[in-house]
C-alpha cells in the first residue's frame, strides 16, 4: 500500500513545510479539491459544512509552511498587496460610477483573489517540482472524479442537456495547470503515471466544450516545442519535424475530429469545440458571446477617455451590453486606468515578466515561466477577468519574485 501511495505521489518523506506548501498549492491550482472530501460531510448529514474545507486547508497550510512564507513574503510583496488594495478602494472617490462595483466586489477581491500573489512569491520550481507534479496528478484525479459524478447524475449541472453535460469552461481552465506541469515534468522524468494522466487530461480538456482553455493549451504546446524546449542535438531538424507534424495533423484535422465526436457523444460530453473547428468558428468573435460588441464598445470608451487615466476600477462593465467584464485583460486595464495609466501598467507587467524570464533562463527554467505566463496572462486574453482570476496574481507574484534561488545554488555547489 505504501509503495502504491509513493508511486502515485512521487513523495517518500515530507517535511512540515512541504506538507504546508502542498495544501496551499492544492487550494490554488486544484480548486475542486474539496469535492474529494465533501461526500464524507454529506454522508455525515452535514452538507453545509463543506464550505469550511478550503478555508481550513489554507489555514493549516499557512501554519505548516510559516517558515517558507516568512522567507517568501517580502516587504515588496506586502507593499504591492496594500497598494493594489488602496488604489481599488479609493476608486469611487474619483469615479462615482464605480461605487456599486467596488461595494459588491472589493472585499471578495482583497480576501480571496489578491492574496494569491503571495503564492506566486512562494513558488520555487527547483525546490517544488515534485510537489507541483503531485498536485497536478491530484488535479487530474479530481477532474476524473468530478466528471464521473456529473456523468452518473450524482451532481446536477445547469448548463447540461438531456444528451450532454454542456460547456464546462471553468473545468477546462482548471485542467490547464495539471496538464502543463505534467508535460514539463515528463520532459524531466518520464513516468507512466504522468504520461497517462496528461493524456487523460488532454482528452478531458477537449471534451469540456470550451474554446478558451484549448487555445491556451495550444499556445503552450507550440511555444514549448518550437521555442522553449532545449534539444541536445539537431535542434533545427527536430523543430522542423515538429512543425511538419503540426502541418500534417492540421491537414487531417477533420478526419481526426470525426473520430472523436462519437466518443464524446457516447460519454455525454460536449462536442461544441469539435463543431466549432469543423465549421471554422473556433476564433470567430461573432460566435464568442458577442465579444466583438464588447471589444468595440470598450475600445471606443478608451479612445474617448478625456483624461487618459481611465474610468475607475471595474469601469469596463459600464460600457458592455450586458454590464459584464470585457473578456480581455488589455482592454480591461486600459478602460479602468486609461490609455496612459493602463499602458504604463501593462508595460510594467511585461517588463518584470521579461526580467524574470531572463533570470530563469539562466537556470533552464524558462519553460516553467512560459507555463505561468500562459495560465496567468494568455488565459485573460479572451476569458475571465483579473478581478476574479487568482492565477493572474499567482503569475504576478511569480514574476516579481527576484530572490536568489538558494536551493538552486545549493544543488550546484
Amino acid at each position: 500500500m505504501n509503495r502504491l501511495i509513493s508511486c502515485f505521489t512521487g513523495l517518500s518523506t515530507l517535511s512540515r513545510n512541504e506538507k504546508g506548501r502542498i495544501l496551499l498549492y492544492l487550494v490554488t491550482f486544484v480548486p475542486l479539491i474539496y469535492k474529494l472530501f465533501s461526500p464524507f460531510f454529506i454522508l455525515a448529514g452535514t452538507p453545509g459544512a463543506t464550505i469550511v474545507i478550503i478555508p481550513t486547508m489554507i489555514t493549516i497550510g499557512i501554519i505548516m509552511c510559516s517558515e517558507d512564507l516568512r522567507d517568501a513574503v517580502t516587504m515588496k510583496s506586502i507593499i504591492f498587496y496594500l497598494l493594489v488594495a488602496f488604489v481599488f478602494a479609493v476608486s469611487p472617490v474619483f469615479h462615482s460610477d464605480t461605487t456599486e462595483f467596488v461595494e459588491k466586489n472589493y472585499w471578495k477581491f482583497v480576501s480571496s483573489v489578491l492574496p494569491y500573489v503571495f503564492v506566486g512569491f512562494l513558488i520555487n520550481y527547483e525546490r517544488d517540482w515534485i510537489i507541483l507534479r503531485f498536485v497536478s496528478r491530484m488535479g487530474i484525479l479530481v477532474q476524473i472524479f468530478w466528471q464521473a459524478c456529473l456523468l452518473m447524475g450524482l451532481v446536477e449541472t445547469e448548463l447540461g442537456t438531456a444528451d450532454s453535460l454542456g460547456e464546462q469552461m471553468e473545468s477546462g481552465y482548471q485542467l490547464l495547470f495539471p496538464i502543463l506541469v505534467l508535460l514539463i515534468s515528463i520532459s524531466r522524468e518520464k513516468t507512466l503515471i504522468d504520461i497517462l494522466a496528461s493524456v487523460i487530461g488532454i482528452f478531458l480538456l477537449f471534451f469540456m466544450g470550451a474554446r478558451g482553455p484549448i487555445v491556451v493549451f495550444l499556445v503552450f504546446v507550440v511555444g514549448y516545442l518550437v521555442i522553449f524546449k532545449t534539444y541536445n542535438s539537431y535542434s533545427f531538424v527536430k523543430k522542423l519535424g515538429i512543425i511538419t507534424g503540426f502541418v500534417v495533423i492540421y491537414s487531417f484535422l477533420q478526419e481526426i475530429l470525426l473520430l472523436f465526436i462519437p466518443i464524446a457523444e457516447a460519454l455525454g460530453f460536449s462536442t461544441r469545440v469539435f463543431d466549432s473547428i469543423l465549421n471554422n468558428r473556433m476564433i470567430n468573435l461573432e460566435e464568442a458571446s458577442n465579444r466583438d460588441e464588447f471589444y468595440g464598445n470598450v475600445f471606443r470608451a478608451i479612445y474617448n477617455d478625456p483624461t487618459g487615466f481611465g474610468y475607475g476600477w471595474g469601469a469596463d462593465r459600464l460600457f458592455t451590453p450586458t454590464h459584464g467584464y470585457v473578456h480581455n485583460l488589455e482592454l480591461e486595464l486600459l478602460c479602468q486606468f486609461g490609455y496612459i495609466g493602463g499602458t504604463m501598467l501593462l508595460f510594467f507587467i511585461l517588463y518584470i515578466a521579461f526580467r524574470r524570464y531572463q533570470y530563469l533562463k539562466k537556470e533552464n527554467n524558462e519553460t516553467v515561466w512560459f507555463a505561468f505566463f500562459c495560465l496567468g496572462f494568455v488565459a485573460l486574453q479572451f476569458s475571465y477577468t483579473y478581478v476574479q482570476y487568482p492565477l493572474f496574481f499567482v503569475f504576478i507574484g511569480y514574476i516579481m519574485n527576484t530572490r536568489a534561488n538558494k536551493y538552486y545554488n545549493l544543488i550546484n555547489i
